[in-house]
């Protein structure tokens, strides 16, 4: 396994990844004075163009895309609150759901 590689997957595990993007998000925000806690996020969906034969994947009708779909929340300054990647067959309600409940 690669260092880089290993020391990401143990972060995202014990959940480390996810405290320094939330310390270095409210930092960002402190330094343009902001509240820590945002009052307001902004919901939006991206199909995504795929060209790997294994992975899941699906057809997004409306785009005419095979690949996955990213939905994601982020504050009013574009910093990243949450985010859900599947397959691009699913529908958006259902998307912004999984989104949401990460919140």
């Amino acid at each position: 396994m690669l260092a880089v590689y290993g020391y990401f997957r143990t972060w995202r595990r014990t959940g480390l990844w996810t405290r320094i993007h939330e310390a270095l998000r409210l930092r960002v925000r402190r330094r343009a004075g902001r509240h820590a806690t945002p009052s307001a996020a902004i919901l939006d969906s991206q199909s995504v163009k795929t060209t790997e034969v294994t992975g899941p994947r699906g057809y997004d009708a409306g785009k005419k895309v095979k690949g996955r779909k990213r939905h994601l929340v982020v504050d009013t300054m574009g910093l990243l609150l949450a985010v859900v990647v599947h397959t691009a067959d699913l529908q958006d309600r259902d998307g912004a759901r999984l989104v949401l409940a990460q919140l």
